[in-house]
This record gives C-alpha cells, structure tokens and sequence, in this order.
C-alpha cells in the first residue's frame, strides 16, 4: 500500500526509520514514541496496510480515501514545528 511506504518515508525523514525485522505494528509503536503523529490516523493506516497485506479482502475505494486522510493528516502533524513533548 503506497500510503504505508508513505509514512515509512515520512518516518524516516524525523528519525524513525523502520527495521526491516519490525512488525507494522512495533513501528507504529516506535512512530508514536518518537514523533507527533497522532495515535488514532497511525492505527488506522496500520489497520489497512495489515489487511491490504495479510488478508484476502480487497483494498476499495473507501480504503484508500481512508488511508491517504490519515496519511494527510500525519504528514501535517509532522511538518509542524516541534513541541516540548517531541523536540
């Protein structure tokens, strides 16, 4: 899913670049420890990269409005300036 190749880039671009032994979901984990992005948009993504992924259930156009709004928002979230909480 190209939103999730996103947040990789994104990710990486603040310092939190992903270990190709981590699951989707430790890095989220590691995003949500190291960065601003907010908790409910990266669950969301990572919630449809692992169905897009791991399951059979095709990706629909719903899915991909969903993830690019959340990818949109994160981005957003990470190109503000940082905060106390996230130097």
């Amino acid at each position: 899913m190209a939103a999730w190749v996103a947040l990789e880039e994104a990710a990486a671009t603040h310092g939190t670049a992903r270990d190709p032994a981590q699951t989707s979901t430790e890095f989220t984990t590691a995003v949500l420890t190291t960065t601003p992005a907010p908790a409910p948009e990266l669950t969301t993504l990572r919630t449809l990269y692992q169905r897009a992924r791991f399951t059979d259930h095709p990706v629909t156009d719903t899915d991909v409005t969903t993830a690019r709004t959340a990818l949109t928002t994160i981005a957003r979230t990470l190109d503000e300036p940082p905060t106390a909480a996230h130097p």
